[in-house]
């Protein structure tokens, strides 16, 4: 269960004790922040790679899934490992690795290039 808490923002930072008082602009733009927040967020998990690299991923994530950069994708995407193929499990976003960071990555780092079959 989800638990409402209202609050008063100022600068960014919201807290539930807070008594500063925002505009009526401002309240529309939160608003409208807060909901863009919450349909971008819906259905996902924050997650955290063997690299490090901090991921918004579906809900069901589990342990062994994999994220990975497929050639014109627009974004990363989780598989999961079923027997000797991946399962498409859907989109992911990973900070720092969004603006094809990892592919310049890839270069300098003589990484290889992996086979999936996605099913």
């Amino acid at each position: 269960m989800s638990r409402v808490v209202k609050c008063h923002v100022r600068c960014g930072l919201a807290h539930p004790q807070s008594k500063v008082r925002i505009g009526a602009i401002q309240q529309r733009i939160l608003k409208k922040t807060l909901v863009a927040m919450h349909e971008a967020t819906e259905g996902r998990r924050l997650t955290m790679t063997k690299s490090g690299y901090l991921s918004l991923s579906p809900a069901d994530t589990r342990r062994g899934d994999t994220i990975a950069i497929l050639f014109d994708c627009d974004a990363p995407v989780l598989l999961r490992p079923i027997g000797k193929h991946y399962e498409f499990v859907g989109t992911c976003y990973v900070h720092e690795i969004m603006q094809g960071e990892a592919m310049n990555e890839r270069r300098s780092n003589d990484s290889q290039t992996c086979t999936f079959e996605i099913r």
